[in-house]
């Protein structure tokens, strides 16, 4: 139970005054995406309806079409779009900045909230994927993706090492 990281770009969750962008996280079994402007110290995001089933493998896909309100962030899981309920403060939002703060997967910058569990071929994309393309990406390997697909793939990584627990992509 409680808070576990599955992306992030943020340094502590308990401190929404920190300098990060963005964060996925798993909230009591319930998926929560949330994107912060710094700046004008607000946020957008949305959470699902969905509960994940602990030993239960999901694909979870989230979407920002560039605007300054919730219903621009959309959650798939496996595939299907959720249920959108706003989770916003964006009288100000204006955009997610670009801060020096790390990529993590499975954690938050201060390893606060780690996630137990197995992730595997996170991708970033520099364009809104529809449901079809994420439904196609899905199942895919990096080799299997189609070259269309891969045009706009800024970063990708498989986290399929057999052993250890640091992936070296």
């Amino acid at each position: 139970n409680g808070d576990t990281a599955l992306i992030t770009k943020h340094a502590d969750y308990a401190d929404p005054d920190n300098n990060g962008e963005f964060y996925i996280i798993n909230d009591d079994g319930i998926c929560e995406f949330v994107l912060v402007d710094h700046s004008a110290s607000a946020t957008i995001g949305t959470y699902t309806g969905t509960v994940f089933v602990a030993n239960t493998w999901y694909h979870v896909a989230c979407t920002h079409d560039g605007g300054a309100t919730s219903a621009g962030c959309l959650v798939y899981i496996d595939g299907v779009l959720q249920a959108h309920n706003a989770n916003e403060d964006a009288e100000t939002f204006v955009d997610i900045e670009n801060t020096a703060q790390e990529l993590r997967i499975g954690a938050f910058a201060d390893d606060g909230e780690p996630f137990d569990g197995n992730i595997c071929q996170v991708g970033f994309w520099s364009e809104v994927l529809t449901q079809s393309q994420i439904q196609s990406v899905m199942e895919s390997t990096y080799a299997t993706m189609t070259p269309s697909i891969k045009t706009n793939l800024v970063g990708y990584w498989a986290l399929d090492e057999t052993i250890g627990d640091v992936g070296e992509e």
